[in-house]
C-alpha cells in the first residue's frame, strides 16, 4: 500500500499524477486553498504541502479501493464455495435418491420373482395333489371291486344301513373301532362314507380322533369319491 509519509518507488506513480496536476493545473481546488493558506501564502511551501497531501488522499483512495476489491473477491469466493457446496450436497442428494430407488426397484423385483416361484410351487403343488389323488381314487376304484368279487357284494342288494340313538350307522361303529376289514365291506357295499352322527361327525373324524390313521385315509378317500359321484 503507498505510503505518503515514506515514499518509494511503489507510490512513484501516485507523486507523478500530482506532479503533473501541478503542471498542468488541474488541482483539487479545495485543497489547494487549504495548504495556500496554511503557509500564508508561499506558492512553493503551498506545492510542497499540496503534493504531501494530495498523494496521501490518492493513497487513502487505492488502500479503500483494493480492500473493497478484496472484500469484493472474497465475498465472490465464498459466493464459490457455498454455490459449490450446494452443488455437492444436491449431487449426494440425487446419489442417494437413485440409490433409494435402485434398492426399491429391487425389492419389488424380488418380491415379484418370489411371487412367481410361490405361484410356481402352488402349481405344481396342486398339480401333485391332483395327481396323487387321482392315482388314490384308482387304488381305491380296485380294492373297493376287489372286496365286492370277493364277498358277492352288490351294493343294490344290500340292506340300507340303519341309524342308531345316537345317530351312529354301522360304518360310524367300525370307524371308531378301527376295524379296517369291515370298513371296506361296508363302503364296498355301499354305505355313505359323508353321513354325521348327532355330533356332526363323519366315519372319518372318529378314526382320525382315535389314531385309526389307515381306517381314516380310506374313509378320506371314500368322501372324496362319495361327494364326486354321490355313489361308490
Amino acid at each position: 500500500m503507498p505510503d505518503a509519509d515514506n515514499p518509494s518507488r511503489e507510490n512513484d506513480a501516485l507523486y507523478e499524477k500530482v506532479w503533473a496536476e501541478l503542471e498542468n493545473g488541474s488541482l483539487n481546488r479545495g485543497m489547494w486553498a487549504r495548504c495556500y493558506a496554511e503557509v500564508d501564502g508561499d506558492t512553493e511551501r503551498a506545492k510542497a504541502r499540496y503534493i504531501k497531501a494530495r498523494v496521501a488522499q490518492l493513497a487513502q483512495a487505492e488502500k479503500e479501493r483494493q480492500e473493497a476489491e478484496f472484500s469484493r473477491l472474497r465475498d465472490k469466493q465464498r459466493s464459490e464455495r457455498e454455490a459449490q457446496e450446494k452443488r455437492r450436497a444436491a449431487a449426494e442428494a440425487e446419489a442417494l435418491r437413485q440409490r433409494e430407488d435402485r434398492e426399491r426397484q429391487e425389492v419389488l423385483r424380488q418380491k415379484k420373482l418370489r411371487e412367481e416361484r410361490e405361484k410356481e410351487e402352488r402349481r405344481k403343488g396342486l398339480h401333485g395333489r391332483e395327481a396323487q389323488e387321482q392315482q388314490e381314487e384308482l387304488d381305491f376304484a380296485d380294492i373297493v371291486e376287489n372286496v365286492r368279487k370277493r364277498n358277492s357284494v352288490n351294493p343294490a342288494n344290500v340292506e340300507q344301513e340303519k341309524i342308531d340313538t345316537w345317530g351312529c350307522t354301522r360304518l360310524i361303529r367300525a370307524a371308531q373301532a378301527g376295524r379296517y376289514e369291515e370298513i371296506l365291506f361296508m363302503v364296498a357295499a355301499g354305505d355313505d362314507p359323508t353321513h354325521s352322527d348327532g355330533s356332526g361327525m363323519r366315519a372319518r373324524a372318529h378314526s382320525e380322533v382315535r389314531g385309526h390313521d389307515k381306517c381314516a385315509h380310506f374313509l378320506e378317500i371314500a368322501e372324496r369319491v362319495w361327494e364326486k359321484n354321490g355313489s361308490i
